[in-house]
């Protein structure tokens, strides 16, 4: 639900996702592993389903930035959108391409890593990093155009 907002299509993301975690469970070599295996299997699935919602490329071409919303867009979801491209764009450039290649290419930390010279803890620790930094921009971006914040989310109290 996190992940599409979009109760029917969320609800076909969760059927196959396991039904691929049931046909492949049998690759699944730590058991203690099961829930960020399953997550990363969710995760694909709804990067995929964003990527088939996308308007043709055609579409996007044509349009020519004017107030209208481009195909596919409600004005209020490009205005949005307009916002949140624009705290992208305050992060450093580390911050930015991690960001996208953990989230938008949905490539793990160890594949990160890997390209980066460093190691997993690490890229999880700068993406930590760049997430705080990344709510902290749209916050403040959001603000500065008068739209209305999300309430944050709640953490459970550790006793």
């Amino acid at each position: 639900w996190r992940l599409e907002r979009r109760v029917g299509e969320t609800e076909e993301i969760v059927q196959e996702t396991f039904l691929d975690a049931f046909r492949s469970l049998d690759r699944l070599q730590d058991r203690s592993a099961f829930h960020p295996w399953i997550c990363g299997i969710a995760r694909r699935k709804s990067a995929k389903a964003r990527r088939r919602r996308r308007p043709p490329e055609e579409d996007l071409a044509a349009w020519d930035g004017s107030g209208e919303a481009p195909p596919g867009e409600s004005l209020e979801t490009g205005e949005v959108r307009e916002a949140v491209s624009e705290a992208l764009a305050s992060l450093s450039p580390r911050q930015q391409h991690l960001l996208r290649e953990a989230y938008v290419e949905d490539r793990p930390a160890a594949e990160l890593a890997a390209a980066d010279g460093t190691t997993a803890v690490a890229i999880h620790s700068a993406l930590q990093r760049a997430r705080a930094a990344f709510v902290q921009a749209v916050r403040a971006t959001f603000r500065e155009r008068g739209f209305p914040l999300p309430e944050p989310r709640r953490t459970r109290e550790r006793p």
